[in-house]
């Protein structure tokens, strides 16, 4: 089997798609299967093109806005991509590279699989509509209609997969996550970890600085809850989208926040493992995620998780290793009081279960066996996989 992945940025700048995207790729290479991927550049993929060996994604450069993906380069690529014995998988959509997969398929009448990654969320559908709409009708609903199979991360993402109106077949089957070492999850504290914090609880949140994220309303439910937070400190970590690093860190000041709320910057490699290793819990209200990587990183660092259903992983509700909430201000704040009242002992009971939860059915060799069985059963035919819903 001959598989092409697509996907527009093989960067850091791809968020969570970076790791789940990149890890899928490489343990199905580990598998036994020959893997291809095609991306466009930006200025961070000298940096981060290393952590996709061995690996070695074939790269074109974007002709316009980048956040199009217009780029007569991919399309170069994707059309020479041999059709026998293979298939494309397409990760993310709304963007120009659908146009290509679209065109490779109906040229090749060889499948492919389209992972949404959250986008057909009602939330992320509404986020630039207009935008969104003239894609659709462009391309986007066509190639959408056109696949062979859809991937959904989660349950809820299948639902709205059908709301779209989608009909074909739908595999449900998870991001996954490489579990640390026991040595691993021992590191130094950050080297950027403020002094002041030091015998503090430390509440971290890891992800894109994004308004989507809710940080907002985490802020403001922080502020309502005065000497209740005791010795908790608020720890936001991430790379700046659209500007909200400037306006969280302004909300930060307004809230009078500033000795035990900090933005820390984007994380990656060690850093980012001293600070899920010095934190006692983690923390992602978000409005809208297809499959949140980063709780899943946070449980296999044994941290327990206050999240909201937007997250769409109730099954970490289901196992009791993570609290929900709303992404609101008051609920938030119910959420951290009964949080922060929780002892030291029984937060990491918690994180214990959270790990072994999270070993148990999200490696990545389970999940990529998984992702492959699809492939076989769109190339070979026959009974399709139990994570196939074609009803």
């Amino acid at each position: 089997m001959r598989l092409g992945v697509v996907t527009s940025c093989v960067s850091r700048r791809a968020g969570g798609l970076f790791h789940s995207v990149r890890r899928l790729s490489q343990t199905t290479r580990d598998l036994g299967e020959d893997v291809s991927v095609f991306s466009l550049a930006d200025d961070d993929t000298p940096a981060d093109i290393g952590a996709w060996l061995p690996i070695v994604p074939e790269l074109a450069h974007v002709v316009g806005p980048h956040r199009l993906g217009y780029s007569p380069g991919l399309s170069k690529l994707i059309r020479s991509f041999a059709s026998e014995n293979a298939l494309l998988h397409q990760h993310g959509i709304w963007q120009f590279p659908s146009a290509d997969v679209l065109r490779w398929r109906r040229h090749s009448g060889q499948p492919t699989v389209i992972s949404p990654r959250g986008m057909l969320d009602p939330w992320a559908v509404k986020n630039s509509a207009l935008r969104k709409k003239i894609v659709g009708f462009l391309y986007e609903y066509a190639n959408l209609r056109a696949a062979s199979c859809i991937h959904a991360l989660a349950e809820s993402e299948y639902v709205g997969i059908r709301q779209f109106g989608l009909r074909g077949p739908v595999a449900v089957i998870p991001n996954g996550i490489d579990i640390p070492s026991e040595v691993e999850l021992e590191t130094p504290l950050p080297s950027d970890f403020p002094s002041a914090w030091h015998g503090s609880r430390v509440l971290l949140f890891l992800g894109r600085v994004h308004p989507k994220k809710g940080l907002v309303p985490l802020l403001e439910g922080w502020a309502k809850l005065g000497s209740i937070k005791q010795d908790w400190k608020l720890a936001i970590a991430g790379p700046d989208e659209v500007g909200h690093h400037a306006e969280i860190a302004l909300r930060i000041d307004a809230l009078g926040l500033r000795h035990e709320a900090t933005l820390v910057g984007p994380q990656y490699g060690i850093g980012k493992k001293q600070w899920l290793n010095r934190a006692d819990a983690f923390v992602l209200p978000s409005f809208s995620e297809g499959f949140p990587m980063a709780v899943l990183e946070a449980m296999a660092h044994r941290l327990p998780v206050l999240m909201t259903r937007e997250c769409h992983f109730p099954e970490a509700f289901d196992a009791g290793v993570a609290y929900e909430a709303k992404p609101q201000a008051d609920s938030l704040a119910e959420q951290l009081e009964q949080l922060f009242a929780r002892s030291s002992t029984d937060l990491n009971e918690v994180g214990v279960r959270a790990r072994q939860f999270t070993a148990e059915r999200y490696s990545w060799p389970i999940i990529a066996r998984e992702m492959i069985d699809v492939y076989r059963w769109l190339l070979d035919g026959g009974a399709p996989p139990s994570t196939v819903r074609l009803d």
